[in-house]
């Protein structure tokens, strides 16, 4: 890589819950990249892990098992440099996303931005939305989902962005005071980007960083997950219910030309 990254440097956070996630080769992928400054592993559950070796790896024992956003807050009293990256351990990474996200970033000025998210088949992931709605959760249970942002030329402004990849500038991050750890699992991405512009700043989608996941829709398939959803999302509703009509957006169509 060329240029001087003193100023373009991220910390990842990677939260590992012990499913047989790819994470010793995750690590090392990311340690080939001189981009990346450090990277904060968050051990969720008791486990044991044949680890690269290296100063810039930091890792993190819960002695109980946290919940996302309380674990990526922990995780940012450990960065340094620019931007701080919340990533899933069950992702692929393309050699450039980085690069890619760094780029949109410092293009738009956004507060968050996130990559297009595409299945091991090659289709297009739901990571861009709308807000949910009561009436868009209604549609969406009856197999209408209309909420789904596409792409609209290389910078997109979806009104929030799935938590399986974000990059965060990291002042932002800290004015934003970082997730809310009421939430302990599903909408800590929703919450972050309701703050975020609600406080004037940007959430952005840039369509040239990929990143490859395979969804696991766990609360489809799992009470306990099921349950944590819908606290999670009466919760969003109680708290925003009369906040989204406040925030205004960027004009997307003049905006996303680059």
């Amino acid at each position: 890589m060329k240029g001087d990254l003193s100023d373009t440097t991220i910390t990842v956070s990677l939260v590992s819950h012990g499913h047989h996630e790819p994470i010793a080769e995750l690590v090392a992928q990311m340690l080939e990249q001189p981009r990346i400054a450090k990277i904060v592993l968050t051990l969720n559950v008791p486990q044991r892990l044949e680890l690269p070796a290296s100063d810039r790896l930091v890792v993190i024992h819960n002695e109980q098992p946290k919940g996302y956003g309380e674990n990526h807050n922990q995780a940012f009293l450990h960065a340094v440099g620019r931007y701080f990256v919340v990533l899933n351990p069950d992702v692929s990474l393309t050699p450039d996303l980085f690069d890619a996200l760094v780029a949109c970033q410092k293009t738009c000025g956004a507060a968050l931005v996130a990559p297009s998210v595409f299945a091991s088949d090659g289709s297009r992931q739901d990571n861009w939305r709308q807000f949910p709605t009561v009436r868009s959760l209604v549609a969406k249970s009856l197999g209408r989902d209309t909420s789904i942002v596409s792409p609209a030329g290389d910078i997109t402004y979806p009104d929030w962005v799935a938590g399986m990849c974000i990059l965060f500038e990291v002042n932002a991050y800290k004015n934003l005071r970082g997730f809310d750890e009421s939430y302990y699992l599903y909408y800590e991405d929703v919450d972050i980007c309701v703050r975020a512009w609600l406080n004037g700043m940007t959430v952005a989608g840039c369509s040239h960083a990929r990143l490859v996941h395979d969804g696991q829709r766990a609360s489809h398939r799992n009470w306990r997950h099921l349950r944590w959803h819908l606290a999670s999302m009466l919760r969003y509703f109680r708290k925003y219910h009369r906040a989204l009509g406040a925030i205004t957006k960027p004009d997307s169509n003049h905006l996303s030309q680059n």
